[in-house]
């Protein structure tokens, strides 16, 4: 970005704005253009615990996917998405919430980079850790 004077934060905000009309005229093409991994809708879908969505897309991306893709509603308050933190930070948010106390925690995560931040946190020993 440096290299061609961009701004993350202008990017960002025209990417939205590209998305959101995308799915404004076509909402099924946008739905199609993405797509989970094999089994993750079920798991959504059948999870006896909560689920926390922790994501670097926009919050309101994520939730669109989940709805028509998934077929899951996640309350907003539990979908962590761009402009939240980094991953590592909402992840320790979370375990220190009261109702996490004694809990084993999972996290999930696509990215193997995403991972190793996670294991050099020791704060984060507590989490299981899937790629």
């Amino acid at each position: 970005m440096e290299e061609w004077d961009e701004n993350r934060d202008a990017l960002i905000d025209l990417f939205g704005k590209v998305r959101d009309e995308w799915m404004d005229n076509d909402l099924a093409t946008w739905i199609g253009a993405n797509r989970f991994y094999p089994g993750v809708p079920d798991a959504l879908k059948f999870s006896s615990s909560t689920i926390y969505i922790v994501t670097t897309k926009q919050s309101r991306f994520a939730d669109a996917l989940l709805r028509e893709l998934a077929g899951v509603t996640i309350p907003p308050e539990r979908i962590y998405g761009l402009g939240t933190g980094p991953k590592v930070k909402v992840l320790k948010q979370l375990q220190l919430r009261p109702e996490h106390q004694g809990m084993k925690l999972h996290f999930v995560e696509d990215r193997l980079a995403t991972l190793k931040n996670v294991i050099k946190e020791p704060e984060l020993d507590g989490w299981n850790l899937y790629l």
